[in-house]
């Protein structure tokens, strides 16, 4: 079971350019027209899921309402997803497993695809859902249906702990190789060293510019360009990040870990008004922020 929290982007870059390409102009279109219907649904929520306590949680971005409880008592969540109308998430205990329900926590299956491992992260996209899975050191993949699993999709990660896909890419972070790697969305092209010199990289995220990570040894959040260039160690640096970060709104948010608990802050693009305290969350919250 992993401790920390991680942040997830969810809807960075269904419907680019970039992704028509690298899909086919029918798969696409059909991944665009259901990411903006979950768009539509979750717009301007955090979702988060509290690891210790077993629970699902979400609140609206700009503050003007409480945090609701959608799911409780299930086992472990660890990452979470939101796509095609359903939240999705992975427990990171015992034989390992992925959930989904209705983004108001209706219909919950947390069985809906079982026996998978340590998985830690998970990203729905186009027609197939994926996740890390740290005892395989892999990216798995399977259908939306939870049928044709490949649990060995990408190959050769070190404690894969992030995941996002964007621009007919796949990018994951290698927590204990000090990397992100990248590939082709057919998990072709496999480049695990795509970004290096990192510490301890966990969630990744992007503004479909720059390429975001959270350091869980330096505490800071790092940026990059998307190809992988322009490397910033500590863009926003000493800020007490845990395995996550998470871009929505023209904001970059994060969850924090320290002795005294977590909370989810927050800062502009540019680095500047950071707001550490922006939500409480306790450490082990996993947290999906997903723009208006």
């Amino acid at each position: 079971m992993r401790s920390g929290a991680r942040l997830v982007l969810v809807v960075a870059c269904a419907g680019s350019a970039a992704t028509a390409i690298a899909l086919g102009l029918g798969v696409a279109d059909r991944a665009r027209r259901a990411t903006e219907t979950a768009a539509s649904v979750a717009s301007g929520h955090l979702y988060w899921a509290d690891n210790a306590r077993g629970a699902i949680l979400s609140a609206p971005l700009d503050r003007s309402g409480p945090a609701r409880v959608l799911l409780d008592g299930i086992p472990s969540p660890a990452g979470i997803a939101v796509a095609h109308t359903r939240l999705s998430w992975t427990n990171d205990a015992g034989a390992g497993s992925i959930g989904r329900a209705g983004l108001d926590g209706s219909r919950a299956d947390p069985m809906f695809i079982h026996g998978i491992g340590n998985s830690q992260a998970v990203a729905v996209y186009g027609e197939h859902i994926y996740w890390t899975d740290v005892d395989l050191d892999s990216i798995a993949r399977a259908t939306l249906t939870g049928s044709h699993a490949r649990l060995t999709f990408i190959t050769g990660a070190l404690h894969p702990r992030g995941l996002l896909i964007c621009a007919g890419h796949i990018y994951w972070s290698n927590h204990d190789g000090g990397s992100i790697g990248r590939a082709d969305l057919d998990g072709r092209r496999v480049n695990q060293r795509f970004i290096t010199g990192l510490g301890a990289p966990g969630g990744i995220a992007t503004d479909r510019s720059h390429i975001y990570w959270a350091d869980e040894l330096s505490g800071a959040i790092g940026r990059a360009n998307l190809d992988g260039t322009g490397r910033d160690r500590a863009f926003l640096a000493h800020v007490h990040a845990g395995p996550g970060v998470a871009v929505a709104d023209g904001r970059i948010y994060w969850a924090t870990e320290t002795a005294s608990g977590g909370s989810i802050a927050r800062a502009e693009l540019d680095g500047s008004h950071v707001e550490p305290n922006y939500r409480p969350a306790g450490n082990g919250a996993d947290v999906v922020a997903v723009g208006g």
